[in-house]
């Protein structure tokens, strides 16, 4: 859509306010919400903070994160030893979707697991 063009981030939110979580749909099409998590979670379909539009899988983003995380965590030492990016903060998720989709939530297990990297 024209409108997302100067913010692709927000098209992103739009997009994912639709995506069916597990048990919210019943009989015939039960299934789906199953499968469209499924090709989401495979796909590049949410973008990095601080870059020009990179599109990585849900797997690959931290959310829920801050400015003061950010100057803990920079970029290069989140990529380094998590394997993920912070997510583009105008991208707004359900905590249900987020899960559902695999994200790392910034936090005490995500700084753990920074630590233990570096030790």
């Amino acid at each position: 859509m024209p409108c997302f063009r100067d913010n692709p981030a927000k098209g992103v939110t739009a997009y994912m306010s639709f995506v069916p979580i597990v048990g919210e749909d019943h009989g015939f099409f039960s299934s789906l919400p199953r499968l469209i998590l499924s090709r989401l979670r495979m796909s590049n379909c949410l973008i990095l903070e601080g870059t020009e539009n990179e599109w990585v899988a849900p797997c690959k983003v931290l959310r829920n994160w801050t400015e003061e995380s950010r100057n803990l965590l920079p970029d290069s030492l989140l990529q380094k030893h998590l394997g993920v990016g912070f997510l583009h903060k105008d991208i707004v998720l359900s905590d249900l979707l987020a899960r559902a989709l695999g994200i790392v939530e910034y936090g005490l297990k995500a700084l753990i697991q920074v630590i233990t990297s570096l030790c």
